[in-house]
Formats: structure tokens, sequence, C-alpha cells
């Protein structure tokens, strides 16, 4: 394990005197040797340890930059030319025997090397991710949290205190519906950073506490992120010896996912090809897809069962910066969710339970969120088996054209199967067939006589025979919507009064639609 300088500081804690670092090290030192000699140079990997004696004919005659840790503080010049030194990073520690020094250098290097090491053998063994996670902890010394791209934590440090922060404290029990608006409003979104391909360090708005992400990848997908919290003063900044050692962590489980051949972070990635066969029917063996789903841990209980939905942007194909909103809700709402993207929408499958709990709220939530971005939701009827999910997708899909002029974003399938079972019944050309006779007789007396009684009649069904709104709508007076009323039924030989004519009636106008 390399150290940078501020590594070292860190570690000779009370025997540091003053420092002077430029904040530009790397972690490249793995020696400590003595400078013997007044040409004594430092190599690529070791810091040079002298005495203030030799501090500044080193300095002076050095042709490259030079770290340093100087026994005591040169009295030769003035202090400040000391920090007028650039580009080098200088620790100056209490007097003593240089080779005292030089031993704790070795015991410093050691104990690191030693943790390293350590750390290797669980990351290429492929230990559990707490396992990881509090061993890390154990070298950086700040909380740490390892969490999937639904900002489910997957592991989060159990060896170390953390008080009086509410994201810990979230990250700690779980999300849940419980803390849904705390996870929805916290700062920095993980899909935004995986696109953007960067890190975020900042003050939380949830806690105030600082907070360092970076997201983790596999064979290029963001798979999670590593999460750090600041212990203390909330104010206060990582220190740079921090920030180095949760470099060095990162990239210790950057190398860890790289042959990662765990469940839990690698479930998803079989998930869309799968539901993309099923909707295809390439996969139409009811105990091959049995056998997926437990493989896929998407088994459901026939008592829950599914329910699938789309999201489209009424502009767009899916994709790009603008969804992040919208899938960063719905993947704290919804953390049991899967995702699909497919033929330019996405695909949202979930257990029903998992929905039909929420109610309006979340119904009035998701519009709000949907309208920013103009994007629609369609959610189907629960259904039992994925062998009928070819069908579901077919109803929703062509319910997309139906509610085509739906006034809220998020639409429910249950609301449109009439007109979809009218539309899979009356083809082009065929409508006629399905006219009631009393449709028929309106029809001919309106063309022979230029009346509109099947208007009339149509607008009142569909005002639940409401007199008033109907002659409202037809931009008539009330009486004389009274009086074609009573004309038709003059021509009909019938009083429009009974149920079972007025649900066939109204059935007949929607197959005219």
């Amino acid at each position: 394990m390399k150290l940078s300088m501020d590594m070292i500081a860190d570690a000779l804690g009370e025997w540091v005197l003053m420092k002077k670092l430029c904040g530009m090290g790397k972690r490249i030192y793995s020696y400590a040797k003595f400078c013997i000699g007044e040409g004594a140079q430092t190599q690529k990997e070791h810091v040079l340890v002298c005495t203030k004696e030799q501090f500044w004919n080193l300095i002076d005659n050095s042709l490259e930059r030079l770290d340093l840790i100087c026994i005591g503080i040169p009295k030769e010049r003035e202090e400040k030319d000391i920090h007028s030194l650039k580009l080098m990073d200088i620790i100056f520690v209490k007097e003593m025997d240089p080779w005292e020094l030089i031993n704790r250098m070795g015991e410093i290097f050691a104990r690191y090397q030693n943790l390293d090491q350590e750390f290797q053998k669980m990351i290429y063994h492929g230990a559990p991710e707490q396992q990881i996670i509090d061993y890390a902890t154990e070298i950086v010394r700040a909380p740490l949290c390892l969490m999937d791209m639904n900002h489910n934590a997957i592991a989060t440090s159990s060896n170390i205190e953390h008080r009086e922060d509410a994201l810990w404290d979230v990250l700690k029990n779980g999300y849940g519906y419980k803390y849904m608006d705390i996870i929805r409003k916290s700062e920095p979104k993980l899909r935004v950073l995986a696109d953007k391909k960067m890190s975020a360090e900042g003050l939380s708005n949830i806690s105030g506490q600082y907070i360092k992400v970076s997201i983790l990848y596999r064979k290029n997908r963001a798979i999670g992120a590593l999460g750090m919290h600041k212990v203390g003063e909330r104010t206060n900044k990582f220190e740079k010896y921090t920030l180095d050692l949760y470099e060095y962590i990162y990239e210790m489980l950057t190398e860890y996912f790289r042959n990662y051949q765990g469940n839990d972070f690698g479930k998803k990635t079989g998930v869309g090809k799968f539901v993309q066969d099923v909707i295809e029917r390439r996969t139409t063996d009811e105990r091959e897809i049995d056998a997926c789903l437990e493989k896929l841990k998407l088994k459901s209980s026939n008592a829950d069962g599914y329910q699938m939905a789309i999201l489209y942007n009424t502009e767009k194909t899916w994709g790009g910066l603008w969804c992040n909103e919208v899938l960063s809700y719905l993947d704290i709402v919804l953390r049991h969710a899967e995702f699909i993207e497919y033929k330019g929408c996405m695909i949202m499958l979930m257990n029903k339970k998992h929905i039909s709990y929420l109610g309006w709220d979340f119904r009035e939530t998701l519009s709000g969120i949907l309208k920013k971005y103009r994007v629609r939701c369609i959610i189907s009827n629960p259904f039992d088996s994925f062998l009928e999910m070819p069908y579901i997708y077919e109803i929703i899909q062509s319910i997309r054209t139906l509610s085509e002029k739906a006034e809220g974003p998020v639409i429910f399938a249950a609301d449109y199967m009439l007109e979809y079972i009218i539309n899979l019944m009356v083809k082009d050309g065929y409508k006629s067939s399905y006219l009631h006779p009393v449709c028929k007789k309106l029809l001919k007396n309106d063309k022979k006589y230029g009346t509109e009684y099947l208007e009339t009649l149509k607008v009142y069904l569909a005002t639940q025979c409401d007199v008033q709104d109907s002659a409202d709508l037809l931009h008539i007076h009330r009486n004389s919507f009274c009086y074609r009323l009573r004309k038709i039924e003059e021509l009909l030989g019938m009083e429009l009064k009974d149920n079972k004519v007025l649900e066939e009636l109204m059935f007949a106008f929607k197959c005219l639609q």
C-alpha cells in the first residue's frame, strides 16, 4: 500500500511540530530513506528523512521536487521562507535521534502494508460485503456505506458510532416507505453521478454532515456506490489523509466488483433479457420461466401476483439525464421493482403488493414528478403468471393509444378495459353490426328529416341522464332539450327509464366511437 504525505503526517501524530503540505501529493511512498551525505536524493517511492542542519542544503541543491520529513525546524532562514517553497510537501517533527524516526516510519509502512495484504486477501477471496465494509472502516476510520443504484444500503459500518445524522440513520435502518421523502430529497442522486461519471463531495442536504460518494462500476455498468460520512464537527471538511484512504478503499472495491460473483448486485443483469424474451414469446415454457424467476429472485406467490407499468416520454424516447429524477423517485418508493429499457420505453415490473399499498398518495406524488418531464405511466391490471406478460404488454400498448387525451400522467389499465375490449370486437367496416336497433332507428330518422336525435341521446347518456348538463353541452335551452327527448321517446315508443336498455345503448355508443 502506497502512502501520501498527508497519511504519513496523520500517522506520526504528536511527533509533528509543523507541516507544509501543498495538497498535490499522491500515494506514492512505500519506504523511508535517511539522508546520508550532501548529495543524497530521494527516489520515486522513497520519502527522504533529514535533519534541520541538512534541510536548506538539500533544498538548494535539489534539481527536482522533494518531499521531506525534517527533524526539527531549521533556524538558518526565516520561517516564511519555508512556506514560500512551492510544490513541496514538508513535515517537521520534534527533535530526536534520526534512527528513532526511521524506525517509527518503518512501523507505519509495515502497519499499512499488513492492512493492505489482509484487505487484498478479502477482496480476491470474495468476502461478504459487510465484512469488506467493516474492515475498510478500520482503515479509513469513518462511517462507510455500500449502496446499490436503487439507494438500498447493502452494507454499512457496524463497528463505528455515528450519531445525530438523519441520513446515516436511514441507511442503517433501511429506506422503506417511511423514509421515502428523506431519500427522494437527498443529494447527490446516484444516477446523475453515474451519467456524468463523477464523484461528489460536500455537505449533505439532509444531515448537514460532509459526505463523499463515488459510483462503482462493473464492466462499465454502474452497479452501486461507496459513501463516506463525516464524524465530528458538521462544518469541517474531510481531512486530506482521510480522502487518500477513501480513494484506496474505492480502488479495492473497484477490483472487488471487477470479479464479483454475488447475487445481490448482479441479479439484475439478466432481468432485462429475460423479460424481453417472455414478451416476445421466445420463452414460453412455464417450468423454464419458473426456474428463471427463482434464479433472478423475482418469484412471487400467486396470492400476490405481479403488475407491469410502462413509462414513456410523449416527445422523445426513454433515456438521458432528464429521466434521473423519475427513476430516483421510483427506485426509492418501489425498492423491489425492476426497471428494463425496452423499445424506447421503460418497463417497470413489480409485485402487486408493492404498489397496491401506496394508494392515492403514490399516484398524486408520481403525477407531479411525471408532469415535469412530460412522462406518462400506464399501470397494468394484476396478473399471476409471467406467461400472461405478452398479453399484458399488448394491452398496455393499446391503452397507450386509447388514453392519448387523458388528463393525468398516471393511467390505470383498468379504467380503459371496456374501450380495449370494444376495440378488439369492433373492426373498421363492421361497426354497424354492433349498432343497437334504437340507434339505427334514430339514425334513419336523422338522415330523412335532418333531426339530431342520435346525438341528443348520446349526450343524454354521457351525462348520466342529466337534462341540464345535456342542454348545456348541446348549447340549447333546457325546454328545447326536453322537447327533443319527448320526440325521441314517441318515435321509439318507449320511455328512456329502463336501466337495462340504457346500459345497452351506452355500450352501443362506445362501439361507435
